[in-house]
């Protein structure tokens, strides 16, 4: 078993010239046993994922190997930009006999996407799909302060004041406090 929890980061610029691309993906393929892989990200911007054959801001992915093993991937999103695709699916490993394997991308709110293949993942009320404007409404990567480079929201950006409250979670990747204005940002 994995629990993983990815929060504050920024995921950009990811370019594949001859096959796909993804940001942020949680996989799990497993050939004589079990594995059950938990993802949680929160308060991340995903941008500028180019792929060949595929583009994916998020996905999941699973594969039970033989008969008899089982891979499940639960991702879990949060406060997040997705600028581009998300997906989630199991795959069959070359056509073996293939075990039980399940992969899905849910939803905990206040996350702002630009594509509509998200809606079907990011379902909750304060989540904003098919948003047009979401990437003008983007900056830079730069220093805006902390210890990381992030993207910051420009004025009138739909991921400004989206978020839902995060318990335990007070600061952002710049270390100013969250919320900063009337409720937490998306990103």
């Amino acid at each position: 078993f994995i629990n993983a929890t990815i929060h504050n980061t920024t995921i950009t610029n990811i370019s594949s010239s001859s096959g796909a691309a993804t940001g942020l993906n949680a996989l799990a393929v497993v050939d004589n046993g079990d594995t059950n892989i938990t993802l949680t990200a929160t308060n991340l911007t995903v941008t500028d994922i180019e792929g060949a054959l595929a583009s994916y801001a998020i996905s999941a992915a699973a594969a039970g190997a033989s008969v008899g093993d089982e891979a499940v991937v639960a991702f879990d999103v949060i406060n997040t930009i997705i600028d581009g695709m998300c997906g989630a699916g199991v795959f069959d490993t070359l056509g073996t006999p293939a075990g039980t394997s399940t992969a899905g991308i849910t939803s905990g709110g206040g996350n702002v996407s630009n594509d509509p293949s998200c809606a079907a993942f990011l379902n909750q009320a304060s989540d904003q799909n098919n948003v047009g404007n979401l990437t003008s409404t983007l900056g830079t990567l730069s220093n805006n302060g902390g210890f990381v480079p992030t993207i910051p929201l420009l004025e009138g950006s739909p991921a400004i004041d989206a978020g839902v409250t995060v318990a335990g979670l007070t600061t952002d990747a710049r270390l100013a406090a969250r919320p900063q204005g009337n409720a937490f940002d998306s990103g």
